[in-house]
């Protein structure tokens, strides 16, 4: 056992692959549910803007020098998108998971994230960037699909395993991919909070589940599954509580 051990650690190892936590090869063997983040981890986490829609008149480079100063410390892959947007950070920049980003720039507060988070009623999937309380432009972003994807989904699917995306991102953006991808089990504007009780719920039914993730929103899942996998791109938090890298 020691020395197949070490065999398939070479092995995976050639292949890009860190193994990390104790047993875990043995726990990856008795697995049969599959749970992906969406966002640079089916996806490539090279997100770019499509769209800029400015709701009172304003200059969309401002908006986006705005939002990539408050991006600018939260780490791949969303902060990505602004890149091309240089700016300072911003100032007492804090991130609520799962919702969005708020810090000063210039001395003025701003809000970047979902609807909810920047005024805005209605969760359209959009980025909303709002000042002092009230949203004043939207980020329409998109982050195209590994071309992989569709076959590794095929490929679990053929070894019996049950496949879930569950992403913090809007419906509409999670349903096309995963029409895309072949996946029909689906969860969409997830909470950190909303996956970690997803993955608990079909553990109650007995089954064994594997996370995959890049995220910070990803960490408490990561760290609460059977076995967990972090993409080596993703946030130091994801790669911190996951058993293979």
């Amino acid at each position: 056992i020691p020395a197949a051990l070490a065999a398939a650690n070479d092995g995976l190892g050639r292949r890009g692959v860190m193994v990390l936590g104790d047993d875990a090869l043995t726990r990856l063997a008795n697995i049969d549910t599959v749970v992906f983040d969406k966002t640079g981890t089916l996806t490539r986490g090279e997100p770019r803007i499509v769209d800029i829609l400015m709701l009172d008149g304003s200059d969309p480079d401002l908006a986006r020098r705005i939002a990539a100063a408050l991006e600018s410390g939260s780490g791949p892959p969303l902060a990505r998108a602004f890149a091309d947007a240089a700016a300072a950070p911003a100032d007492a920049a804090e991130l609520i998971p799962g919702q969005g980003i708020t810090g000063r720039v210039d001395g003025v507060a701003y809000q970047l994230g979902r609807a909810g988070f920047a005024g805005v009623g209605a969760d359209d999937g959009g980025v909303w960037l709002a000042r002092e309380g009230v949203a004043f432009a939207r980020f329409e972003i998109r982050d195209p699909m590994r071309p992989e994807v569709p076959e590794l989904i095929r490929t679990l699917q053929g070894q019996g395993m049950q496949i879930w995306l569950a992403s913090g991102d809007g419906e509409r953006a999670v349903a096309e991919l995963a029409l895309a991808a072949g996946i029909t089990r689906v969860r969409a504007r997830l909470s950190p909070e909303d996956k970690l009780a997803l993955m608990r719920e079909q553990q109650a039914r007995g089954r064994r589940v594997l996370m995959v993730g890049d995220g910070i929103n990803d960490a408490p899942v990561l760290a609460g599954a059977d076995v967990s996998m972090a993409l080596a791109g993703g946030s130091s938090m994801a790669q911190r509580s996951a058993d293979l890298l």
